[in-house]
This record gives structure tokens, sequence and C-alpha cells, in this order.
């Protein structure tokens, strides 16, 4: 069964980038893509997905706001979170699995199943 999961960037580029290598894994399913937070809680209300990826830095209060909500109402979602270079472990704490911004794709793909498999 693939692992279901939604992403979050504020970044249209970035966003469809991640979807299509998503895409492209069939072990993986796509099942919402958001542009600012809010929505990517509704997302995960609506899919409850495995793996959220989340933008740490968008509008409606970021990744860290979505992260606690998304755990709140979908407690076996994993989350990533897509930060900078300069993002520190403890300013992503509440995801447990961080990736930067730009990482190839291969290690995109190891890192939604490293947050998967850490359930």
């Amino acid at each position: 069964m693939a692992l279901r999961l939604i992403i979050a960037d504020d970044d249209a580029l970035a966003r469809a980038l991640i979807e299509a290598i998503v895409e492209r894994d069939t072990e993986l399913e796509l099942v919402g893509s958001a542009e600012d937070a809010k929505r990517a809680i509704e997302l995960a209300v609506e899919h409850q997905p495995d793996v959220a990826v989340l933008d740490w830095v968008m509008p409606g209060g970021g990744g860290e706001l979505a992260a606690r909500e998304i755990l709140l109402c979908s407690p076996d979602t994993r989350i990533v979170a897509l930060t900078s270079p300069e993002t520190t472990s403890a300013d992503v704490a509440v995801a447990r699995t961080c990736l930067v911004k730009g990482s190839p794709p291969e290690e995109l793909l190891r890192t939604i199943r490293a947050a998967a498999a850490d359930g």
C-alpha cells in the first residue's frame, strides 16, 4: 500500500517540483497540496495522511503551526519540515524530521520514507 502524503509550500515552483518527484514514485500517493498552513491543516483533517511535508516558513502561521494542528487532528501523521540551511533542530522540534529545501530528489524520497517508518 502506498504512503499517503500531503505537501504544503507557498512557493508554487517548489510545490510543483515536490509534486513531480512524489508522483513519479509508485510507493507514494499525493493526496493533497497546499499553499499555506491553513489549507495544509484542512487537507490533513480530510485525508489523514501518513506524512505531511511542510515548508516551515509560509503564510498562515507557517509549518510549525500547521504541524501542531495536524498532529492534534491526525496524530499518526509524520511531519517533514522543509527548512533553510540556517534552521536549527530546536526550531523544528515538533517535526522530528527535517530536510533542507533544495536537497536532491533521492534525499526527499528517503526522508519521507524514514519519517513514515518512524511511527
